[in-house]
């Protein structure tokens, strides 16, 4: 992609952002960094690179975006962090099980795969989804918050994206064609539990079927569906295993 032609000489606002884990963050950041160009400054937080100030939210006066997971909240007393009315969030989400089936990937990396690990690692995630989503999202409060499922991002990624980028720089005019041609041309990290395949030019889209997954149960998916039904119908989720 043309930096030059999709950096905007209007500024940014600064946003933080709070994900659930693998609820398209950082395919939201690369068309972030591809519509605005060099203005558009991440921060990942977590990585801590040179001269990082380690704090969220960032007190760098450049930067436009902070990634945080929030994961105190995975402890069962954990409060995590608080919540600053000044600041605009941008709260990324996904359905529990895809979230929880991709995030289990990752976590093979380090650890030996069975069913039982699978089953564990799953009712664990559950409870921390389940704080996430009634703290970030389902809470009536008056932060300022842009809410954006994977689901919707990745089966209208134009009309989404328009408003992740009109959520930056309200009131400004949005290049739909530039949105058009950086969602036809987004990069897929292919994510694996030994490794992460690159697939260039493949374009916003969902290719994961949930029925492929090596430990696929609908009977333990069903329970687990149930056990969140509350906060994935307010979600907007329609039941997929649950009766």
């Amino acid at each position: 992609m043309d930096c030059e032609n999709s950096t905007h000489r209007y500024p940014l606002r600064y946003v933080a952002c709070m994900s659930y884990p693998r609820s398209g963050h950082h395919l939201t950041v690369r068309l972030l960094a591809g519509y605005f160009g060099e203005q558009f400054r991440y921060c990942q937080f977590y990585d801590r690179p040179a001269g990082c100030c380690g704090q969220f939210p960032c007190t760098a006066r450049d930067v436009n975006l902070t990634k945080n997971h929030d994961m105190d909240l995975g402890q069962t007393l954990g409060l995590g962090l608080p919540k600053l009315r000044e600041l605009p969030y941008l709260v990324l989400v996904r359905n529990f099980l895809d979230a929880a089936v991709s995030d289990y990937n990752l976590y093979l990396r380090e650890h030996e795969d069975s069913l039982e690990t699978w089953q564990s690692f799953a009712q664990r995630k559950l409870g921390y989804y389940q704080r996430f989503v009634r703290k970030w999202i389902l809470l009536d409060d008056d932060v300022e918050k842009l809410v954006v499922r994977y689901e919707d991002l990745t089966s209208r990624p134009e009309e989404w994206m328009g408003r992740i980028v009109g959520y930056f720089a309200p009131g400004e005019p949005i290049v739909l064609e530039r949105i058009r041609e950086l969602v036809s041309d987004a990069l897929l990290e292919d994510v694996r539990p030994r490794e992460t395949t690159m697939l260039y030019h493949f374009g916003v889209r969902n290719r994961r079927r949930i029925e492929d997954f090596h430990h696929y149960d609908p009977v333990f998916f069903s329970r687990l569906e149930s056990q969140l039904w509350p906060e994935l119908r307010e979600l907007g989720y329609q039941p997929r295993y649950a009766a």
